[in-house]
């Protein structure tokens, strides 16, 4: 059903497989272990869910890649109404993953395109509401691994992105002020460059 993707994000991702169902399993619609590697048996009603997943996917990359500051209110009513159907946690990983596209490039810093995912993110809380949660967790991860490959585009834009989830209002202050600290340890930590020893 659509109400069991639904739920707030959990440290350990989406759970084990089948886990929630409160099905017997029955009538040959039981899904067999995964650890056999084997091909396992779909149900229809399974299959065309994933179908319908994929097609609204399809119309959510569409819709984002046509997103700017003019046409922000009329892409988020599209993608509101996209987020209203069926299940939602495969449209709020594909909105996060586009998101994080977009917006952490790591050959220019892109202040607009920051600013303009942000306010998208802060319109679809109404239709989304852990969207932000899973949109940030994802975040700082990709600018924990930015910052140690030492990728200064990437991380200026995923500081512009954060700071801008936090100016709407979409974050709360205490994860920045968490982010600043662990920049001041690591920075503390690593040893003086051949250019600030000269």
């Amino acid at each position: 059903s659509g109400e069991e993707v639904d739920e707030a994000p959990a440290a350990g991702g989406l759970g084990k497989a089948g886990e929630g169902a409160g099905e017997p399993a029955a009538r040959g619609s039981a899904v067999a272990p995964s650890s056999s590697g084997k091909a396992r048996y779909v149900p229809p009603a399974l299959r065309a869910a994933d179908g319908g997943d994929a097609a609204r996917g399809r119309q959510l990359r569409g819709l984002l890649n046509r997103l700017s500051e003019n046409n922000l209110p009329s892409i988020s009513a599209e993608v509101a109404k996209l987020l209203g159907e069926g299940r939602q946690r495969p449209m709020v990983d594909e909105m996060v993953t586009a998101v994080l596209g977009a917006a952490l490039s790591e050959e220019h810093v892109l202040p607009q395109i920051a600013l303009t995912n942000a306010a998208l993110v802060r319109a679809l809380s109404p239709a989304a509401p852990h969207l932000a949660a899973f949109l940030v967790e994802a975040l700082v991860s990709r600018f924990e691994d930015d910052y140690a490959a030492r990728r200064s585009n990437a991380c200026a834009n995923a500081v512009l992105l954060l700071s801008h989830l936090y100016n709407l209002g979409a974050v709360h202050c205490s994860l920045l002020y968490a982010l600043v600290r662990r920049l001041i340890a690591a920075a503390h930590s690593q040893p003086p460059t051949a250019a600030a020893a000269t």
